[in-house]
């Protein structure tokens, strides 16, 4: 008599058919099996397996089952653990054939596995490609937004596109959407946004998506479906299938959802099969590009009839053929050799990317309780989607309401350990200048440190909430700024605002841009030209943001004026001309100052505060690591310019190591461009900072990077400490999004990973520093933080840099000798 075996499964085509030929597979050597199959919707197979109080049906034997579920499943004893036969049967290849990604949500508490990874599918950009690579779409897109058409990197360039290619008329929308309220899919388009904001779902076992960014990542949702409507109509009655049915059927022009629907859109009956492209998904502000990773298992229910019949249906699945027959069906398949197979490339262009997103995929939290908090965010998602409240106030009641639910189940059974929510990665001096005030160790003012790990006591975590921010001056002095181009708009004019710091005049050439300006920022004043704001009795400081190679006679006319001066950097790009001006300012008895405003940055301004408090130890190094894309063509001077990258970025880098370690003696360095470049100077360099033989500093910059994945990170080393910031104006420029600072401590909680969250970051927030500093000095009878004489060790370093690079040789610094009129 055949011995019979039911396996339930969510409803899904590709599921189906893949399920169905590995069932005909196995009666070929197992005639004796007859397996039959349970077809339930996502809501329906979650109800019967997890919500009911009484477990899954007695006759279910196999169950595949979201690995979401795992942690109630587990925490109530309705699987059974696979340990024993998987020691003493194991699938082939188990487990190096399997990506280490594929391998840990199924782990309970107690170590043990309770499941074999079914279908992989981390979620991705789709995107049709004919309609991103069609010539008259490029040419409308580019003369409308003014950069090219492509696979969207941010959620603003999402935006962009999804508005660009809606033309209901033609039944085509920018974007299909997953808003099915139902627990699951509406959350998981929310944790996409929220964490590649740099959010989070929960800190511990307390709600953490209430704050900012998890505002913001609702509203970007809200925006999409009620206000710019680029969705199709009423994304609430479409879950994921349906929606990656839509857009395979050509109602869409893209869409991020799991990778399994790229596999849809290249199915026999897609009207795009053959034109889909896929990326990563856009990255927000702040944070970066992230997945979402929610794997299928096949799992052995405890109550299942013959767990022995059951476990070797299981490891028939798990083998090579038919994790292939998954994938060529409409799944994803879980097996290295399955994303390596050169037919299934072919077939579905989603596995030449699979790896790589798997990378970056974050993990929903590990707690038995999660599926409900998921019902809990389910509905304040649908609630604002349906118009019914706002961003704020529907995750103000989900906080509260989650607090309440993690609370009610602690005092019932005692609080849980926390768990890992983010995929396995690979990873791999002389006293500063004092006359620049550190950010000292205060009380918290802003955004408070949060610490993983055992959580250290509040007074622990206030003494590291430093405040970064500069002082302002007690009088703030009018200011006229002398330029009306786009870091004045995006640096200095907001970041004045923000402070307090009151311009009164601008003047530029262009008297049109001068007033446009004027108008957008409220400036009451503004003239042609620089002479004449200079002449203004009501401009007390003069703020300069031209070229460097026609700053130096405004500099001149303001000093001769006795106005203070903040000029722009590099003061100049000649040295000598340089050492002039500083003494010019010295004879004058007028403050100059250069706009090395990085100091100011928060990542900058926190690490310098942590090694004045002692966290690092003794300094052994530090880097700045920046693999960003720079669209130099924005400043069109730039572009013919033979000496680019040191004297118009790296130069910040530069002041800033200056400001954490001191001066080094001597530099190596190398530059490079880029195939293709329009700029004539160099785009590359690579420059080792020498200081003593157990202290150096590395700075790469690379202004190359055309992928999805930038790169901007400060590091600093000791022998007691080690941290890691991220500088947020560099991803997704000149948008950005807040610094993250990350330091962990021998000496200082052991063992915890603390992190500062920022609100601020360099552009434009650290812009109110050197002007902030300056009034100060003036106000003080000081010389500035950032001084013109104090710039020239910066100059000289630049230059060394550029001597280093192009005679290949290391090149100490006292070789850049200034003239004897400075000493």
């Amino acid at each position: 008599m055949p011995r019979t075996l039911r396996v339930a499964h969510r409803a899904f085509e590709g599921f189906d058919r893949a399920l169905a030929r590995q069932i005909e597979a196995l009666r070929t050597t197992r005639p004796d099996i007859e397996v039959e199959t349970v077809s339930l919707e996502i809501h329906e197979l979650y109800q019967r397996l997890v919500a009911d109080p009484g477990g899954p049906p007695a006759d279910w034997d196999v169950v595949l089952c979201n690995t979401d579920w795992l942690p109630a499943l587990i925490a109530g004893e309705r699987l059974l653990p696979l340990d024993d036969r998987l020691a003493a049967s194991p699938p082939p290849d188990w487990p190096e054939g399997w990506s280490p990604t594929l391998r840990g949500l199924q782990r309970g508490p107690d170590g043990a596995t309770y499941g074999l990874p079914y279908h992989d599918g981390p979620q991705m950009l789709i995107y049709r490609t004919d309609l991103f690579e069609d010539a008259a779409e490029r040419a409308r897109f580019e003369r409308r937004h003014g950069y090219p058409l492509r696979a969207p990197r941010t959620w603003t360039e999402f935006l962009d596109v999804a508005r660009f290619f809606t033309r209901p008329g033609d039944g085509l929308y920018g974007c299909a959407l997953a808003g099915m309220p139902d627990g699951h899919n509406n959350v998981y388009d929310f944790l996409i946004q929220l964490w590649s904001r740099g959010g989070e779902v929960l800190d511990g076992r307390r709600a953490a998506f209430a704050d900012d960014r998890g505002r913001r990542a609702l509203e970007y949702l809200r925006g999409l479906v009620l206000d710019h409507r680029v969705t199709q109509p009423d994304p609430r009655e479409y879950d994921s299938v349906r929606a990656g049915d839509h857009y395979a059927g050509g109602g869409a022009a893209m869409m991020w959802n799991w990778c399994g629907f790229a596999a849809v859109a290249e199915g026999p009956d897609a009207a795009v099969r053959g034109r889909n492209g896929l990326a990563p998904i856009p990255a927000g502000t702040p944070g970066e590009s992230v997945s979402l990773s929610v794997y299928w298992v096949m799992t052995l229910p405890r109550q299942a009839r013959d767990p022995d019949l059951g476990w070797e249906f299981l490891r028939h699945l798990a083998t090579p053929g038919m994790d292939r027959v998954t994938a060529l069906e409409g799944g994803i398949g879980c097996r290295l050799s399955t994303w390596r197979d050169p037919e299934v490339r072919r077939r579905y262009p989603c596995y030449d990317l699979i790896e790589e997103v798997n990378a970056t995929a974050r993990l929903m939290p590990a707690l038995p309780e999660y599926p409900d908090v998921n019902d809990v965010l389910s509905d304040a998602i649908d609630s604002v989607h349906t118009g019914a409240a706002s961003p704020a106030e529907a995750l103000a009641r989900a906080a509260e309401a989650t607090d309440a639910l993690l609370a009610r189940t602690d005092g019932q059974k005692g609080t849980q350990p926390d768990q890992p929510t983010r995929q396995p990665t690979q990873t791999s001096g002389p006293t500063p200048d004092q006359t620049t005030p550190a950010a000292p160790l205060s009380e918290p003012k802003q955004q408070p440190c949060r610490a993983s790990g055992p959580v250290p006591n509040d007074t622990a975590l206030a003494a590291l909430s430093f405040d970064h921010r500069p002082v302002l001056p007690e009088r703030p002095r009018p200011i006229g700024i002398v330029g009306a181009g786009a870091i004045v708009r995006a640096g200095h004019l907001p970041a004045y605002r923000a402070a307090g710091l009151p311009v009164v005049a601008i003047a530029d050439l262009d008297a049109d841009a001068a007033r446009r300006v004027a108008g957008a920022f409220g400036i009451p004043t503004v003239y042609r030209s620089a002479d004449e704001l200079i002449a203004d009795p009501e401009v007390e400081v003069v703020d300069i943001a031209v070229t460097a190679n026609t700053q130096a006679p405004i500099v001149r006319a303001a000093l001769r004026a006795g106005k203070p001066v903040l000029a722009q950097k590099p003061l100049t790009e000649d040295l000598s001309e340089a050492v002039d001006l500083v003494a010019e300012a010295a004879a004058a008895g007028v403050p100059l100052a250069v706009n090395q405003q990085m100091r100011w940055d928060p990542v900058v301004a926190g690490t310098r505060a942590l090694i004045d408090a002692g966290w690092f130890g003794r300094l052994a190094g530090g880097a700045f690591d920046i693999d960003v894309l720079t669209d130099w063509s924005l400043w069109p001077n730039l572009l013919r310019t033979p000496r680019l990258e040191y004297f118009n970025h790296s130069i910040h880098y530069v002041d800033a190591l200056r400001h954490l370690f001191g001066d080094p003696v001597a530099v190596t360095a190398t530059t490079a461009r880029f195939p293709g470049q329009r700029a004539r100077g160099e785009s590359r360099t690579f420059t080792v900072y020498e200081y003593t033989e157990d202290l150096v500093v590395v700075v790469n910059s690379e202004h190359n990077n055309w992928s999805s994945t930038p790169r901007a990170v400060l590091r600093c080393q000791g022998t007691e400490g080690r941290s890691e910031g991220y500088l947020g104006s560099l991803y997704d420029y000149p948008q950005g999004r807040p610094d993250v600072l990350e330091f962990v401590s021998r000496n200082h909680l052991p063992g915890h990973r603390l992190i500062r969250e920022f609100d601020e970051r360099w552009i434009p927030d650290a812009f109110a520093g050197p002007m902030a500093d300056l009034q100060r000095a003036c106000a003080e009878g000081r010389e500035p933080a950032v001084s013109g004489r104090d710039n020239l060790t910066t100059l000289r370093l630049v230059h060394a840099a550029y001597r280093a690079a192009q005679e290949g040789r290391r090149v100490p610094l006292a070789e850049v000798e200034l003239p004897d009129r400075t000493t």
